[in-house]
């Protein structure tokens, strides 16, 4: 049976499908034909760029294999092409001998890693042992050979000038070089290359042994060139004598013979005290000269390690340098306290000025050490702050002792003609030296002193002038109690009265002067 003829409509929507699906499959096939042909250009472009860089790479591994063979070949003549340069050794041509050394190095490596087993690796390294040995032992030459005492005079203008410049700005710049700068560009050279392969430790060996010997001859030069201490005071000294064969109590003259002195002053020392007839002279003191040699040296010592020494050998090779000067200094210093305490034994307190010279000086320079120890291994500038420390807590004792010598002085020995005692005569000169170290005797008498741990307070202004007027007021107050105990040992109280008067006298004059007046005067104030 024939299938039913199709509508027209039916027809028409039929074909309209059919070419619909036409047009899809030919963008779909020219889709796919572009594609193909990117990717066909795409791989073309790739295949091209491949072989142009494996032509430039050919290339390059080409010049290095061409680079590579000039050196192995110059590697194989090095030991011989060099040593006529190594062998003469670095006196007159470093930079090209520090040439020629880092070739043979790279030689050596080569041989080393490449063919160890090369007749060449034999003379390389013997050469080499020659040409590091020679470097040493001309680094040790040139630091020998410069490294010379300075002269005295030289010394004493060194200091001089470090004193005007730390007086002038109140702070010390760079020191200047303790060598030629030509030699210590020879010294870096000579030492930098020995560092990189780690041979070094011959020459910083030597370095410390003559730069340290050079800072004791400096020690040594300024010790010799302290000034002596001469006899010196600054008051006048009295007519009055002391009869120590004639007893106290007897025959004395009449009031109407004894005169009270309007210009009897100053230091009858008895017998006991022959010891402090030569006084201390502000500034005398060896312990000074020491302090300012060591900072000087120091402040070169340490220019010179940087301009020579890599940054992770100075430290160490600065403190090596300096340690047997500083070690010199404290031995100083402790000599000093020694002599001190035999002193303060004698109550001699006139010789004992020098401490607070001396703890004066520490502090003052306290802030220049700071800026040359702290490049050094650690403990050294803790070991200059216990050395100040140690010279104050002494200048604490001397000062508490010496009020308390006062307060229990029971000599009966008394100016038959009823003039300045001699205990008098000791304090008022001692009070008239202090007030010189005002800030000095501040600082040692502050309560907190024993509990100081790495540092030193310094009082100055209004508050040194107060802890001072603290202190000479009881001393004041206890010596007018003293004396008018011992005004008790004449029988005659008119005696005992112009005694009083004398000494009395003598106390006001001494303190009558423009110093204690604005001392006195800021601590009202305050």
């Amino acid at each position: 049976m024939a299938a039913p003829p199709r509508s027209l409509s039916a027809i028409t929507a039929l074909k309209q499908r059919c070419e619909d699906r036409l047009k899809h499959d030919e963008a779909k096939v020219k889709f796919l034909q572009d594609s193909v042909d990117t990717t066909s250009k795409t791989v073309d472009s790739m295949v091209g760029s491949a072989r142009a860089s494996q032509r430039l790479r050919s290339r390059d591994n080409l010049k290095k294999l061409l680079d590579l063979a000039k050196h192995v070949e110059t590697y194989y003549g090095a030991s011989i092409k060099l040593a006529p340069i190594l062998e003469p050794g670095p006196a007159y041509n470093l930079e090209g001998y520090l040439a020629a050394l880092k070739q043979l190095e790279e030689a050596n490596l080569y041989f080393q890693r490449n063919n160890p087993r090369h007749p060449d690796v034999a003379h390389i390294q013997t050469l080499r042992r020659r040409a590091h040995q020679m470097m040493e032992k001309e680094f040790t030459t040139l630091v020998e050979r410069f490294s010379v005492a300075a002269d005295r005079d030289a010394v004493v203008m060194a200091l001089e000038e470090q004193e005007r410049d730390l007086e002038r700005h109140g702070r010390l710049g760079e020191a200047p070089l303790a060598l030629e700068s030509d030699t210590v560009e020879t010294l870096a050279g000579l030492v930098g290359w020995l560092e990189q392969t780690d041979e070094h430790a011959q020459c910083v060996k030597q370095y410390v042994k003559q730069r340290s010997r050079c800072m004791n001859d400096l020690m040594a030069t300024a010790r010799d060139e302290s000034p002596l201490i001469t006899p010196q005071s600054s008051l006048p000294r009295a007519r009055s004598q002391i009869n120590s064969k004639t007893p106290t109590r007897g025959f004395l003259r009449r009031p109407s013979e004894v005169r009270a002195r309007r210009n009897t002053e100053a230091s009858v020392l008895g017998r006991s005290h022959d010891s402090a007839a030569i006084n201390y002279v502000q500034g005398t003191d060896p312990v000074l000269q020491h302090i300012r040699a060591f900072l000087a040296g120091a402040r070169q010592e340490l220019t010179l390690v940087q301009n020579i020494f890599s940054e992770d050998l100075q430290a160490a090779i600065l403190h090596d340098v300096v340690l047997p000067a500083m070690e010199a200094l404290r031995t100083s210093v402790r000599t000093m306290l020694d002599n001190s305490n035999r002193h303060l034994t004698e109550h001699s307190f006139f010789n004992l000025l020098n401490i607070y010279d001396v703890v004066t000086e520490l502090h003052r320079k306290e802030p220049c050490f700071a800026a040359v120890l702290r490049y050094t291994e650690d403990g050294m500038f803790q070991a200059y702050m216990g050395m100040m420390l140690s010279v104050a807590e002494f200048g604490r004792r001397v000062t508490l002792e010496f009020q308390d010598m006062i307060n229990t002085d029971a000599s009966k020995k008394l100016p038959l003609d009823a003039t300045v005692n001699e205990l008098t005569a000791q304090a008022l000169k001692f009070v008239n030296h202090a007030i010189d170290y005002r800030e000095a005797v501040a600082t040692v008498l502050r309560p907190d002193l024993a509990a100081t741990r790495g540092e030193l307070n310094w009082l100055k202004g209004e508050d040194a002038n107060n802890m001072f007027c603290d202190w000479l007021r009881p001393v004041i107050s206890t010596l007018t109690s003293n004396l008018l105990r011992k005004s008790r040992g004449y029988e005659d109280e008119s005696v005992a009265a112009v005694f009083l008067l004398n000494n009395y006298s003598y106390i006001v004059r001494s303190l009558d002067s423009e110093r204690f007046r604005d001392v006195m005067g800021q601590a009202a104030s305050a």
